[in-house]
């Protein structure tokens, strides 16, 4: 059996309970501008799951060098009495990023076989003065999340229904990667008690200078905002063009400028 291991995050975050808030399913509401996702994109192929893969990112804010994060696929096992697979990210933070900005995270999830969404996700992260950490649990083939989440000491616990499959951030990233090439579409995510709507559009091929050597890669454009915001955002990415279908870079539009690069990737085990 799987146990999700204690965390310590990147982008999301954990724990406890207080009283519980249940909405009624429906579609997302999204900012003033960007268009609800009324059918996300289901991609035809499953998650990666050979175990060992890792995709080592080299990250940046204003320029400056936060650390590395890891994606990885841990390992296969059952969770109850299903065939799952368990990802995670690390993130490890230089020590002049610490001095000036405090960053620190992690995250997992698990994915039975045949499933589009996670039975479970937890992460944690801190960032500048803020500590999050969220616990979920899915059920209904991805339609309901529980989530226990508690940020600076402030513990609220959430149930939510969905009327079609909803991610983490974590097999989210992996869900973009399923994506058949050229596919535009839209996805939910789910995190921090906010719902996400993501609009992804290809927008052209070229050939991308790495540390892997140059790649021929396609660029998407994902526009995105949450049901508790006004703000609509935008980030880049670049996806090799091949069976692989690795981010290669990913560049946020917010005025910290974060920038992800892949430095490495270390293919399954045989």
């Amino acid at each position: 059996m799987i146990m999700l291991p204690r965390l310590t995050l990147f982008f999301v975050l954990f724990l406890l309970l207080t009283g519980a808030k249940a909405e009624q399913a429906q579609a997302p509401k999204t900012p003033a501008g960007l268009a609800p996702c009324v059918t996300p994109l289901i991609p035809p192929q499953s998650s990666p799951r050979q175990a060992g893969e890792r995709l080592t990112y080299g990250l940046e804010i204003l320029g400056i060098k936060l650390g590395v994060a890891r994606f990885e696929i841990k390992r296969r096992g059952t969770f109850q009495g299903r065939p799952v697979t368990e990802y995670g990210i690390d993130v490890d933070a230089v020590s002049l990023a610490n001095w000036l900005i405090e960053v620190d995270g992690s995250a997992a999830a698990i994915i039975a076989d045949g499933e589009t969404s996670p039975l479970q996700a937890a992460s944690r992260y801190v960032f500048r003065h803020d500590r999050e950490q969220e616990f979920q649990t899915y059920s209904l083939a991805g339609r309901r999340v529980v989530s226990k989440r508690n940020r600076n000491g402030k513990q609220t616990l959430q149930q939510k229904d969905f009327p079609s499959p909803v991610q983490d951030f974590l097999t989210g990233f992996y869900l973009l990667r399923r994506i058949p090439k050229n596919e535009a579409g839209c996805a939910i995510v789910y995190s921090g008690h906010k719902t996400f709507t993501l609009w992804i559009h290809p927008e052209t091929t070229e050939n991308l200078k790495t540390r892997l050597g140059v790649e021929p890669s396609i660029r998407y454009k994902i526009t995105y905002g949450s049901d508790r915001d006004r703000t609509i955002k935008t980030v880049k990415i670049w996806f090799s063009d091949d069976a692989r279908r690795l981010p290669l870079r990913i560049e946020g539009s917010t005025r910290l400028q974060p920038v992800a690069t892949l430095r490495s990737y270390r293919p399954p085990s045989p």
